[in-house]
């Protein structure tokens, strides 16, 4: 699957330079070459500073507001309100392709498409920002631990669980401990995927507070749903903890859960089940 990726060129990253940077080389050489070939007249410097600093409020006031409108789109996601949340990060895909941060509203609508319960479109998006190594430096390189994770949940969804592990380990690896709560509901997948169901439910009973602390409510409430699956192939159905770990996801709107179960039938029958 490392192959697949998004048709869409807007969904498509690519290693920018600073445009900040760009602008000020390209000031300082028309600059230089003003003074040196116009010197008769300080009419061009002046209109080459007048354009500079002009250039740079605006490309400082769209990066403001494309910052803000990502902060509220992240905000409706985890308030469950997915698809607002999914329609800014695609206008700012659109928008923002020439800034640093694009790789980071990429993310973030694979993220969407991924609690829209398409696993498989979101692994594309992901990927696509694997590949441009755009987190690999600068000031997203902070991302790139969660892209390997997301990356991996995607692949442990569709049940591809041995490239799951692989992506798995390599988020750990560039975690620090106290991050490491961000890998909880993975494991737990991974485990449960893989049959082992009391090795999931130890994980999640006894890690589940530092999981609650770093990972998105949709994530949270998934891990619970994964827990209780777990328990129910292990015969527990009626007890205290299954129902109390399904009161925990409730009230419920229609579909919240169904990107856990998009292409893993027995948790979908399990959901329907529930009536979730």
């Amino acid at each position: 699957m490392n192959d697949l990726l998004p048709p869409e060129k807007f969904y498509r990253p690519t290693r920018t330079m600073d445009s900040t940077i760009v602008g000020t080389f390209c000031f300082v050489f028309a600059t230089v070459f003003a003074v040196l070939w116009l010197s008769a007249s300080i009419v061009p410097v002046f209109i080459l500073v007048t354009i500079y600093f002009a250039r740079t409020l605006a490309q400082r006031a769209s990066h403001v507001a494309a910052v803000q409108q990502n902060q509220t789109a992240v905000n409706l996601l985890n308030a469950g309100r997915i698809d607002e949340a999914a329609a800014i990060f695609d206008q700012l895909t659109r928008s923002e392709r020439k800034t640093p941060a694009h790789a980071v509203y990429v993310f973030n609508r694979a993220v969407a498409y991924l609690l829209q319960g398409r696993p498989r479109r979101a692994y594309s998006l992901f990927n696509a920002v694997l590949q441009s190594r755009a987190f690999h430096f600068g000031f997203s390189n902070t991302y790139l631990p969660l892209l390997y994770a997301e990356v991996a949940t995607c692949l442990g969804l569709m049940g591809e669980l041995e490239a799951a592990r692989l992506h798995r380990d390599d988020a750990v690896k560039r975690l620090q401990e106290p991050e490491r709560g961000r890998v909880v509901f993975l494991d737990a997948l991974l485990l449960t995927r893989g049959g082992h169901y009391g090795a999931a439910c130890e994980l999640a009973s006894t890690r589940f507070r530092e999981a609650e602390a770093l990972l998105r409510v949709p994530t949270c409430k998934a891990l619970r749903l994964v827990h209780a699956y777990s328990l129910a192939q292990l015969g527990e159905r009626r007890s205290s903890r299954f129902q109390t770990l399904i009161e925990g996801v409730r009230p419920a709107r229609p579909g919240e859960f169904d990107w856990i179960g998009a292409e893993w039938p027995e948790f979908r029958a399990f959901l329907s089940d529930l009536g979730l």
